[in-house]
């Protein structure tokens, strides 16, 4: 769910005129802020490199949030039902 979140956020920022050996880097966006180094000196060599650098890791970063808030309200709800489902087990049980 993490990834396929992100990945659709990330995929409608990269341009379509990108290398796709530079749209490789961000499948993975917990290696990505590891290899900051080499992504800057791979988007040196392309024009407007580095403000494209710039928006991808800005995107990536709203894209990896706006999944990691996907997940926790899922999980949310998950807990809602199961808090409501642990009640009716305990009613359940007091009148036995």
């Amino acid at each position: 769910m993490l990834l396929k979140t992100y990945s659709q956020h990330i995929a409608g920022l990269i341009p379509p005129g990108t290398p796709a050996g530079l749209t490789r880097l961000f499948d993975n966006p917990l290696q990505l802020f590891f290899a900051r180094p080499p992504l800057s000196s791979a988007f040196a060599q392309v024009t407007n490199g580095q403000v494209l650098l710039a928006h991808l890791l800005q995107g990536a970063r709203i894209g990896l949030m706006s999944a990691l808030h996907s997940i926790f309200l899922f999980n949310v709800g998950i807990m809602a039902l199961s808090l409501i489902l642990n009640l009716f087990l305990r009613d359940a049980t007091r009148h036995k």
